[in-house]
């Protein structure tokens, strides 16, 4: 299932805390992502979902398969986030190649569409195929892991910039 999450760099945040592995007290990351398990939520463009199409990473039948619908243009899943200026956050989505060419996944600025982090992967091999960022866009990393039943855990860490904070999660089929 998608995920955002990031660790507030203020003590105004009302997030939990956590201790980290140096004994530190420091906020516990959490889920940004409403309905992080159900495409079928999330703003729509040229993708048709079936929810609890199969088994997911976990066991349950939980996994919705997104689809592009055959109409020109982008294909893709995305959801309105909240988020702050000038803090680092982490998106990422479990994948299983059904049939795409490649999926990618986004984070976008809010006002600006041209202030973004994308990661193109190849769902054949599993490998980052290509890497975007936008102007003034800061990408800190990014990754594939696979793991069992040829699921596959793909992640973007990106920072905001000190103007603009993101304002869209996506997912997209090519």
């Amino acid at each position: 299932s998608p995920k955002l999450t990031y660790n507030p760099g203020s003590a105004s945040s009302s997030q939990s805390t956590m201790v980290n592995s140096s004994g530190e007290i420091v906020w516990a990351p959490h889920n940004l992502v409403e309905y992080s398990e159900d495409f079928s939520q999330w703003d729509e463009n040229n993708t048709t979902v079936t929810t609890n199409a199969s088994l997911a990473p976990d066991g349950a039948l939980t996994a919705d398969l997104l689809t592009a619908d055959g109409a020109a243009g982008t294909h893709r899943r995305r959801q309105t986030i909240s988020t702050e200026i000038g803090v680092e956050y982490t998106f990422s989505v479990w994948v299983k190649n059904v049939d795409a060419i490649a999926v990618i996944i986004t984070l976008t600025y809010s006002g600006a569409a041209d202030y973004y982090h994308a990661v193109v992967v190849d769902p054949t091999d599993w490998t980052i195929s290509q890497k975007s960022t936008g102007v003034n866009a800061t990408e800190v990393s990014s990754s594939v892991t696979v793991g069992d039943d040829d699921w596959a855990l793909v992640e973007i860490q990106a920072r905001t910039n000190d103007t603009l904070s993101f304002n869209n999660a996506g997912v997209s089929l090519v």
